[in-house]
């Protein structure tokens, strides 16, 4: 078993959790960045993200530490490493890497990766040894913290806990590191089957990473979770039977990791949990956006009955696909329900919404699910950390969502918890303009024209929402509906702050984000 070691010049590569003998890593200041997205359409900060990193190798701290908190990468499920030296030989990413390289190269300067939900495949073996001759180079002070248990560290007499978080928000888009050893133990061993073996829990994600291309919007909003499924069924309503396999697979994975969570006997950890239906899922994740009435029936003829309803109110003819799925099962369905039978399960009085109106409030409950945008909003993933973590830790961090956070944690009163948000263009919608039928029109009109240039559109700025991130100025951090703020969280050993990086690398405070206060 491996972890982190008090002061090493080599480089670390840990699946397993650190030892409890272990004591954290000390330094005089620790820098956490998450949400790079390098390789991604979000992403259009090289040179930018360089200069930060030059800056920090330049500080006067004798001992620093840089950790990326997840999401370092943004490609389709199933990148290789040919593809991840692909991506960082391009002149977007080229200079990033080349300042890491260097930072890694300062005596004095330690490099952490923690594992991200969305970059999983760099945990893979191939991934690992591109990974480590592109950074280590001969003398590498890197740590590779793809086990799942975070990167600890101490900044003075301050502990601190730098998780991703997005496993323990969302089990049904989890890393299965079980899946992962056993396939680089394959890898090791030969055995080229499983050591190919498709990634688990990606379903949702490969889907977002295949619409974007034809909905540019998608790219800008963040983690594949279950929050993002009503935006893909409102941008294609005529089309959910491969969302509703990938939510199908999300599902299944939330009902195991809850029956092991709760189980108190090995009869229930073996129980499998039932498919759920069609007509379930929809109740579960879409109706509530896409529909003003709930379906009354569990049944899923009476669930093909109102997608295509969602299909004709959007000005679609069901009957036109000749893929399989929710609506493709239209004509197989149509005369299975009669009138009668239709208004016992509620079909007359569910109400489809139409595009615009079904984007917005699918947007609108995207931001609300994550906690908004202020910096002491709700996050996911401080209520599942927050559990878990004990008050020893000092300052605890997770990069999963793509939000700036600074705030108390509830559970150990006086302890910090931050985000540091993200580096890549994210967008940001004000729930309350959204209620205006004339924005839901100029969303609607920008999300369909099929380029991020229309999200871009000054007139856009209005709809906005700029909480969580003072001092951002429009047509340089914000363009249209489009955040480009750069932001980071930085531990000193009396307290930890967000900053906002600068074009040139230059660290800028950001206001009323000091825990603790001053």
């Amino acid at each position: 078993m491996r972890g982190p070691v008090a002061t090493t010049d080599r480089m670390i590569d840990h699946l397993d959790p650190p030892t409890l003998a272990a004591e954290p890593e000390a330094f005089d200041e620790l820098f956490v960045v998450a949400g790079l997205h390098l390789g991604g359409r979000r992403f259009d900060a090289g040179e930018a993200l360089a200069a930060m990193i030059r800056e920090l190798g330049a500080r006067a701290a004798p001992r620093l530490a840089l950790v990326i908190a997840g999401e370092l990468f943004d490609l389709p499920p199933g990148a290789g490493p040919e593809d991840f030296a692909s991506v960082a030989a391009t002149p977007a990413c080229a200079p990033v890497f080349a300042a890491l390289a260097e930072f890694a190269r300062t005596p004095g300067r330690r490099l952490a990766l923690v594992l991200g939900s969305d970059d999983r495949e760099l945990a893979t073996a191939p991934t690992r040894r591109w990974l480590s001759k592109t950074l280590a180079a001969d003398a590498g002070r890197v740590e590779l913290a793809f086990g799942g248990w975070g990167y600890a560290a101490r900044v003075g007499e301050r502990r601190v806990l730098v998780a991703h978080g997005g496993d323990e928000a969302e089990p049904g888009t989890a890393v299965d590191f079980e899946q992962l050893r056993a396939r680089n133990l394959a890898e090791a061993r030969g055995s080229s089957a499983l050591a190919s073996e498709p990634l688990a829990g990606l379903e949702l994600r490969a889907l977002v990473h295949a619409r974007a291309a034809r909905h540019p919007l998608l790219a800008l909003l963040g983690p594949a979770t279950p929050a993002l499924a009503p935006v893909l069924a409102a941008l294609d309503p005529e089309d959910t039977g491969p969302l509703l396999a990938a939510l199908r697979a999300l599902d299944l994975r939330r009902s195991a990791s809850a029956a092991r969570a709760h189980a108190s006997g090995s009869r229930l950890l073996g129980a499998a949990a039932s498919e759920p239906s069609d007509a379930s899922l929809h109740e579960r994740y879409l109706a509530p956006t896409l529909r003003d009435d709930p379906i009354v029936s569990n049944d899923d003829a009476a669930a093909l009955l109102w997608s295509a309803k969602v299909a004709i109110a959007s000005g679609r003819d069901p009957r036109a696909r000749a893929r399989a799925g929710m609506l493709g099962a239209w004509d197989r369905s149509a005369g299975a329900s009669s009138p009668r039978q239709r208004r016992s399960h509620g079909q007359n009085q569910a109400r489809p919404v139409d595009g615009p109106q079904a984007l917005a409030r699918a947007l609108s409950r995207w931001v609300e699910a994550a906690g908004g945008f202020e910096l002491d909003g709700d996050d996911p993933s401080l209520a599942a950390l927050d559990r878990l973590v004990g008050p020893s830790v000092d300052v605890l961090i997770a990069g999963h969502g793509g939000r700036p956070r600074a705030c108390l944690r509830a559970r150990a009163p006086g302890r910090a918890y931050f985000n540091p948000g993200g580096w890549s263009r994210a967008l940001r919608p004000r729930v309350e303009a959204l209620r205006d039928p004339a924005a839901r029109e100029r969303l609607w009109r920008a999300a369909t024209a099929g380029s991020l240039a229309a999200l871009e559109d000054p007139d856009l700025a209005t709809l906005a929402d700029l909480g969580g991130l003072p001092g951002v100025c429009e047509g340089e951090d914000l363009r249209g509906l489009v955040v480009h703020a750069a932001t980071l969280v930085g531990v000193h050993p009396d307290h930890a702050l967000l900053y906002r990086a600068r074009p040139g690398g230059e660290l800028e405070p950001l206001p009323d984000t000091r825990l603790p206060r001053a």
